[in-house]
Formats: C-alpha cells, structure tokens, sequence
C-alpha cells in the first residue's frame, strides 16, 4: 500500500559492468522509519553508504566514509559468474506513460533463470534517453520496491570511482568493522571486562 513506500535517495554510477551505488541513510523518509533512526544513523558516522561492484575482480566494496572505513569482501553475486544463456526475458509492451518528464514506454520484464525460478519487473523506458530504464518496480514476495532515476548522465565516470577509496582502514566484514568503529566513537567506555583467553 501507499503508506508503506519508503524513499531513499541515492546515486548510481556504472560503466563496463561495475558500479557504483551511494546512498544518503540521513535522508530516507518512509512511513517505516523509526522516528529519530535517521539522526541516529548520521551520529554513528553511519548515514552515507557506497556499494561498489567489481565483477572484473570479483570483488565488492562496502564503504562507511562517516567511519573512515570500508570492507573488501569475494563478490557472492551468483549472476554475476552466470551466463547470460542461463536467463530467458520475455518482454511484454503495456502502454505509454509519462515519467518524470519523459515520454516512457511502460513493459512488463519476467525473467527466468536456469532453475525456472521468475523475477518480474514493470520498466519504463525512456525514448528520449536512448530507452533507459528511468523507473523500475520489482514484486518480491508481495512487497513493491521502486527505483526511479533522475538527473540522468551518459558521460564516462571519473577514474577511481569503482576503486576501494584510500586512506581508510580496511575490515575483511562489515560486522567487524562497524563493532570496532563503534567501540572507537564510544571510546571503548561500555565498561566491557578484556577478553579472556
């Protein structure tokens, strides 16, 4: 239902299958947040998130830049090893619709995959933006999750936006990454005994 939508804005990047995925935390609005979880998150140097996606290494980066931190960890994306035989898309034309300014023809995408297994999309195409996906709205498990684009580019991402940033300390999880930068910004005064060997 309506009062259940949740918005987060971010910022994507892609360019030759890696991608970039940064997302403000502080500034998601939705009937679902907790009050006060939003300042809660920008306190904890937690607000900004960027998801790096590096299939050419098979890897993906998680960066928390609010704690000078980020994670390496193998890429598990099982599509991402799979072959594009492994998926069929069938595509089905359901209208014209305008969005966000642009003239979009509105499509239905199911994809199934080797297993049969269906994932089905509604995709509006921009013609005017070389028939970009501007508004994407996938069906998971009963649930409606919408991405809309703006402010589309298709100049070539600056150099060094798909590496693991430098300066930052580097975790090989997010766990042990976020437990030991929280117990730094508490300065370690949880009164916790040492660890006993």
């Amino acid at each position: 239902t309506d009062g259940e939508n949740m918005t987060m804005p971010g910022k994507f990047s892609f360019d030759n299958g890696k991608s970039r995925f940064e997302m403000n935390m502080s500034e998601m609005s939705g009937s679902k947040m907790p009050p006060g979880a939003a300042a809660q998150m920008k306190s904890m140097g937690m607000d900004t998130m960027i998801s790096i996606s590096r299939p050419d290494l098979k890897l993906a980066y998680l960066v928390y830049p609010g704690l000078n931190s980020y994670t390496e960890m193998a890429d598990k994306d099982p599509s991402a090893s799979a072959s594009p035989d492994d998926f069929k898309t069938e595509t089905e034309k359901l209208g014209t619709e305008t969005v966000d300014g642009h003239d979009c023809v509105k499509n239905k995408v199911t994809v199934t995959d080797k297993d049969g297994n269906k994932n089905v999309s509604t995709v509006w195409n921009a013609s005017d933006l070389k028939n970009f996906p501007v508004k994407i709205v996938t069906t998971e498990q009963g649930n409606n999750a919408t991405m809309l684009f703006k402010n589309i580019s298709f100049s070539k991402p600056a150099t060094g936006s798909f590496e693991a940033p430098a300066g930052l300390t580097k975790y090989d999880n997010p766990q042990t990454m976020i437990q030991t930068e929280m117990m730094k910004k508490m300065g370690g005064g949880l009164g916790l005994p040492p660890k006993q060997n």
